[in-house]
């Protein structure tokens, strides 16, 4: 179980590797809402990694199923109106001026 913790811990702190290093690569400027969109989406991530696999482990597969459809479905909406936010902080570059 500890081993789980680990990763959970190394999967954290990968995850603000990866934001940090793309921020500064691309010298975005983000605002405080898409800051705590990304945080928050994070952390459900690695909540819903945390509660899918200690349900598995204490045999409740129906919890593990349940926190997988709720907590990561949540964090999918996050996800998507962060995404929003962070597209419209970098002045939209998907689509192209004509």
């Amino acid at each position: 179980m500890e081993i789980i913790w680990m990763l959970l811990g190394g999967l954290g702190i990968g995850f603000a590797w990866k934001l940090q290093t793309w921020i500064s690569k691309n010298q975005l400027k983000l605002s405080m809402a898409s800051w705590t969109g990304i945080l928050i989406d994070i952390f459900l991530v690695l909540f819903t990694l945390a509660w899918t696999i200690s349900s598995i482990e204490e045999g409740e597969s129906q919890a593990a199923g349940m926190g997988l459809l709720l907590i990561g479905g949540f964090a999918l909406v996050v996800f998507a109106l962060t995404r929003k936010l962070v597209l419209k902080d970098m002045g939209n570059p998907t689509k192209q001026e004509t």
